[in-house]
Formats: structure tokens, C-alpha cells, sequence
């Protein structure tokens, strides 16, 4: 006798959980296909998407009208002004979607989003924390103004402001206002007098540069005399290092909750003099459980950014030809590698330790691009697999769309 042959959809419940027995998380999130959404600006002004969330909404920053006054451009000095909002565009997988105005904010936008979406700090001239659903002001830190809680007494100078956790704390490296230890140091700030600064055991500083849920921190601490950095978690306030290869540094640029995080290792070519010191070029591993998977561009020539790691160790990002922006510098340390808006390049996905042109990966599950049109950046990919990126279009025009995945 003849058995049915099941239907292959029967088993899917089944592979999911194989693939997670085998510690493959994307078993689960394997998309057959991706539906592509415009996320239209509301004045033809660019827009800044920051975060895509669990639910597939989008928030960033897009500008307003605000009527004729002064401005760079415009007969004598006068011209259309606009101001800059927090907006998020609703999850969905029309063609086009517009934006919902959220909170006024300053020339710096959307600062973070909380991996959940939840939270979004503005800039306005300080760190304002909102909650986006309620509106409520959940945290908000005025420089000048801000004190460690464990030593109210202490004197700190604010610098560069991180990400924000799922509760409305922020992330924050700063230094002391004592010009013979300007080493950076790094604290959660609930408020402009609760800070509380990430220990960093024996070495000379610290500096914070990913966030995952309210507890999971990504960065570096520096070796006391050699200024070397070496890549660092936080769990809970307990510090980990990482990586301490020598005659490199490295740091934790991006983590996620499963103990996985996307390192920059950069040999260093020289000091000048303290924390200075001058680096060679980025490269990119994924650290797991302490072993290193390379995260290259396709071309051996070309340079990559990755801008965005989920739970389930996908990278998104960008590689192509470096350009003369080079790499900025935070506290006197190579940053993240950015190169500029619509330069050459390809946004790329990367998945167990396989760099894909993210235009060919989409292509093949049923995106279709406007004709003559490239994904040059990708820029947030949630849990699900749905990922924000970049599109420059056969004229040169540049739009931001959602690649919606669907199971």
C-alpha cells in the first residue's frame, strides 16, 4: 500500500524547532519572500529612518514646513524653513506609506530608538527621552547639570550620548572635569543626577558603543599604560573582555541578546601621545561564545559598514569603496566606519558567515526594484528579518524603503 506524502508546510513547526536545537536561529526566521514599502517623506524632504521594531514600524526623522524666514537659501536671505520631528511610519506592506509626527526635536533629530521601539532620545540641545506610544518624557539630561549617583560630589563633562534602553536609560560617555584624567568613561543616566558608571576593573576607562533590551552593553575599556582598546560586554553592570589580541584593538560595536556581538578589530600604527593614537583600517568579525567569524565585503578591495545585528546573528549594512570621509573619531578612537549618503556602494546581509549583495538576496524572494534602481545601505533589521535600507534610483535620487518579511 501507498502512504500519503505529507505536505512539506506540516513540517515547518517541526524544522523551527531542530533549528533551534542546533543553535540555528534563522531556521526560524527564513523568509520565502519580502513585500517593499516607500517611506515617504511629508515635505520631498530627506528623511532619516533610525530603527525598524518587532511590529515592522519605522521611526526617524523627517522635516516640516514651518513657513518663510531665514534661511541658507532664498532671495535675500529668506526662504521655506522647516523643522525637524521624530516621526514613525505605521507597519504594513502597502506600496507607500506616510509618516505619523511624533515630538519636535533640534538639528540632531532622532538620536536612538530602543530596540523594542519604545523609547526615542531627541535631541534638543540635550538627551530627551520619550516614550512613543504615551508621549510621556521619560528621561531628560541637561548638560552642566548631571551628577553620578554614587558620587554626587563628582564632576562630569558630558559627551557624546549613546543609545537608549528599553526602560529610558541612556547611554553616555563622558569625562571628568579634570584636564589629568581625560581618559572617557561610560554610565547608564535615568536622570541628570542618577548616573551610573559601567565598571571597567583595573583598566583606565571605558566607552560604550552598543545596546540590547536595558542591560546588554557593547564598547571597549583601555589598557591603563598601552591606551590599547579591547572590546568589552556589560551584563547587568558585570564586565566582560572580550578580546585582547595583541597589537590590535578592538570593540564591541553592536551586540544582541544572545551573547553575540560584531567586533571592529584595527591594528594599531602608532601613539601620539596619551589616548591618541592613530589605526589602520576596520575589519569586522561576529564573536560568538568566543569564536570569530570573518564579516567581509564580496570585493577583497572594497570596505564594509555593518550597521545592524538582530537576535538571530543576520547583519545588515553597507560595503563599497572607501571614501574620503575616512573614519571619525570618538575620544581620540577610530568610530564606525560611514561613508557618504548615495556614494557607490551596495547595501549587503550577511547570515552564518556569508556576506550576500542584499539586492540579489531580495531579488531572488520576489522584490522587484524600480528599473535601473539599487539598495546602496541597509541600515535596521529586527527580529522577523524585515530591514530598512537605502535606494538609489537610475537618476540618482535617494529614498529609504521597508523590506516587510513575510514567512
Amino acid at each position: 500500500m501507498r502512504l500519503a506524502r505529507p505536505h512539506p508546510r506540516r513540517f515547518w513547526p517541526m524544522a523551527c524547532l531542530l533549528g533551534s536545537l542546533a543553535a540555528l536561529p534563522w531556521a526560524c526566521l527564513a523568509q520565502s519572500s519580502y513585500v517593499l514599502t516607500t517611506l515617504k517623506s511629508p515635505n520631498s524632504r530627506p528623511v532619516r529612518p533610525a530603527v525598524i521594531d518587532e511590529q515592522n514600524r519605522v521611526v526617524g526623522t523627517a522635516e516640516y514646513y514651518a513657513g518663510i524666514g531665514l534661511s541658507n537659501t532664498g532671495l535675500f536671505g529668506l526662504g521655506a524653513t522647516y523643522d525637524a520631528f521624530s516621526v514613525r511610519w505605521p507597519a504594513g506592506t502597502t506600496s507607500s506609506v506616510s509618516p505619523v509626527k511624533l515630538f519636535g526635536t533640534q538639528g540632531g533629530g532622532v538620536r536612538a530608538v530602543s530596540s523594542n521601539g519604545s523609547k526615542v532620545t531627541l535631541d534638543i540641545g540635550a538627551a530627551w527621552v520619550k516614550d512613543v506610544d504615551s508621549g510621556a518624557t521619560v528621561t531628560d539630561l541637561i548638560p552642566g547639570a548631571m551628577r553620578l549617583s554614587s558620587d554626587p560630589a563628582r564632576s562630569v563633562q558630558p559627551g557624546s550620548f549613546g543609545q537608549v534602553a528599553d526602560n529610558g536609560s541612556v547611554l553616555l560617555n563622558f569625562t571628568q572635569s579634570n584636564p589629568a584624567d581625560d581618559t572617557p568613561r561610560a554610565a547608564f543616566w535615568t536622570t541628570n543626577t542618577d548616573g551610573r558608571e559601567l565598571p571597567f576593573s583595573g583598566y583606565a576607562g571605558a566607552q560604550s558603543l552598543a545596546l540590547r533590551g536595558n542591560d546588554i552593553v557593547g564598547g571597549l575599556v583601555i589598557e591603563p599604560e598601552s591606551a590599547f582598546e579591547r572590546a568589552a560586554l556589560w551584563r547587568q553592570g558585570v564586565l566582560t573582555v572580550i578580546d585582547s589580541v595583541p597589537g590590535r584593538a578592538s570593540a564591541a560595536a553592536l551586540v544582541n541578546a544572545s551573547g553575540q556581538a560584531v567586533l571592529r578589530l584595527q591594528p594599531r600604527t602608532g601613539s601620539q601621545g596619551g589616548y591618541w593614537a592613530s589605526y589602520g583600517a576596520p575589519t569586522y568579525v561576529m564573536h560568538t561564545h568566543g569564536s570569530d567569524t570573518p564579516i567581509a565585503a564580496l570585493q577583497p578591495s572594497d570596505s564594509i559598514w555593518p550597521r545592524a545585528l538582530n537576535n538571530a546573528g543576520v547583519v545588515v549594512g553597507r560595503m563599497g569603496p572607501a571614501t574620503p570621509a575616512g573614519y571619525p573619531f570618538y575620544w581620540g578612537k577610530p568610530g564606525l566606519p560611514v561613508n557618504n549618503e548615495g556614494s557607490t556602494g551596495r547595501a549587503f546581509i550577511w547570515r552564518q558567515g556569508v556576506t550576500t549583495d542584499l539586492n540579489t538576496w531580495v531579488s531572488a524572494r520576489g522584490v522587484r526594484l524600480p528599473s535601473g534602481s539599487v539598495l546602496v545601505d541597509a541600515r535596521s533589521i529586527n527580529d522577523q528579518g524585515s530591514i530598512v535600507a537605502q535606494m538609489r534610483s537610475s537618476t540618482g535620487t535617494l529614498s529609504w524603503v521597508r523590506l516587510t518579511a513575510q514567512p
